[in-house]
C-alpha cells in the first residue's frame, strides 16, 4: 500500500528524500496530480513509466521550483520564452524548447526537445525545492485513465504499486498544462489548457495551434489514448436542449455528465454552467472516474462553451470518448 505523505514541512523533506534515494513520488499541483522522480536520473524516471504501464516513446515534462533553474536544462530558445515565462510563470504552462546535455533521454522519449514547467501551486514548488533537482512528471495515474485531480484518484490508481503519495487539496485547475512548442517562431500549441492562445499570441504576437495525433509526439498526449473511463463514453457536441430532445428518443442504461442547463436525468452528474467551462473543466476527470463506478452501460457527455478553457476541456472530452462524438441532432448514432 502507499505511505501518504502530510503536505507539511516534515512530509517535504520525506519525499524528497525518496526522490533522492532514486524513487517516485505522486504530489499535487495546481493542474493535476503528478508522478514525480529525479528529472536527472534515467533509472528513477523509468520507474514512473513501470508504475503508469506508460510507453516509453511518450515524453515527460520536468518541472522546476525556480525561474533560474530553466537555463539549467534549456540548450537554446527564441527571446520571446523569457517574455512567456514572465507572464505565465509560476503557471499551467509548459515550454518545449531544445534539451542540453543533462536531460536524460528517458525523459525526451529520444528527441533533442524537453518540455519544462513552473508550478504555481507552493506546495509543489517547495517539494521540487526540497529535492534539488527538476522533477520530471506526467500525471499520477495508470496510463490511459482520467488524469487524478484528488488524493483518492491517485490513491485509487497506485496504492497497489506502493507509489508514496503527498496528500493534497484538490486540484485548482483539473486539466493538465497548455504545452507550447517554442524551437521556432510562432510558437505552437501541442496541447490546450487554461492558458489560451489568445493569450500567448497577446504577449509575443502570434501563435498557432496543431492538435493533431502525431507518430512521434513532441508532447505528452499526442499520440495515445487518454482520459478514459472503463466504460464507454460518447460526447455530444450539440446545444443541452438539443441533447435533451435526442435523447429522449433513445432506450439507453446511460450514466449521464451534464450542463446545469440540460434537463436533470436519473442517473446523471451536473459538473457545471454551459456557458461557464471553468467550473466543468475543474470537475471532469473525478466526473468520470465516478460515472466509471456507477450503474450503466454507456457514459454520455454533454460539451460545453469552446472558448477560454473550454476548447482543452473539450479536447480532453474528445479523447475520452474515443472521438466518438455526436454533432448533429438528427444524426444516426449507432453504440
Amino acid at each position: 500500500m502507499s505511505e501518504v505523505i502530510e503536505p507539511n514541512e516534515e512530509g517535504i523533506k520525506r519525499a524528497a528524500e525518496i526522490i533522492k534515494s532514486g524513487n517516485i513520488v505522486a504530489f499535487p499541483t495546481e493542474t493535476v496530480y503528478g508522478l514525480g522522480a529525479n528529472g536527472f536520473d534515467s533509472e528513477a524516471v523509468k520507474k514512473i513509466f513501470e508504475a503508469k504501464g506508460r510507453p516509453g516513446d511518450n515524453p515527460l515534462i520536468l518541472h522546476i521550483a525556480h525561474k533560474d533553474d530553466f537555463d539549467k536544462i534549456a540548450k537554446s530558445y527564441p527571446s520571446y520564452v523569457k517574455v512567456m515565462m514572465e507572464k505565465f510563470w509560476p503557471g499551467p504552462l509548459s515550454m518545449i524548447v531544445l534539451a542540453n546535455e543533462s536531460v536524460p533521454k528517458a525523459v525526451t522519449a529520444g528527441l533533442d526537445t524537453v518540455a519544462i514547467r513552473m508550478p504555481s501551486l507552493k506546495l509543489a514548488r517547495d517539494f521540487i525545492d526540497a529535492c534539488g533537482v527538476p522533477i520530471a512528471a506526467p500525471s499520477a495515474n495508470i496510463s490511459g485513465r482520467p488524469s487524478p485531480t484528488t488524493f483518492d484518484d491517485v490513491y485509487y490508481d497506485l496504492s497497489k504499486k506502493d507509489v508514496p503519495i503527498i496528500k493534497g487539496d484538490d486540484t485548482e485547475i483539473g486539466l493538465e498544462s497548455t504545452v507550447v512548442l517554442c524551437t521556432s517562431y510562432p510558437p505552437i500549441i501541442l496541447r490546450p489548457g487554461k492558458i489560451t492562445r489568445e493569450e500567448i499570441a497577446k504577449e509575443v504576437g502570434d501563435c498557432l495551434i496543431d492538435m493533431k495525433t502525431k507518430d512521434k509526439p513532441l508532447s505528452p498526449g499526442q499520440k495515445y489514448g487518454h482520459y478514459m473511463a472503463s466504460k464507454p463514453t460518447v460526447l455530444m457536441d450539440i446545444e443541452p436542449k438539443d441533447t435533451d430532445e435526442y435523447l429522449d428518443k433513445l432506450n439507453l442504461n446511460g450514466i449521464y455528465i451534464l450542463s446545469e442547463q440540460n434537463r436533470k436525468r436519473d442517473n446523471s452528474i451536473v459538473i457545471g454552467d454551459y456557458e461557464k467551462p471553468e467550473e466543468a473543466s475543474h470537475r471532469y476527470f473525478h466526473a468520470l472516474r465516478d460515472a466509471d463506478k456507477m450503474d450503466g452501460d454507456i457514459i454520455i457527455v454533454q460539451a460545453f462553451k469552446k472558448d477560454r478553457i473550454g476548447l482543452a476541456l473539450f479536447e480532453r472530452m474528445m479523447k475520452s470518448s474515443k472521438h466518438r462524438i455526436l454533432e448533429d441532432k438528427n444524426e444516426d448514432w449507432i453504440w
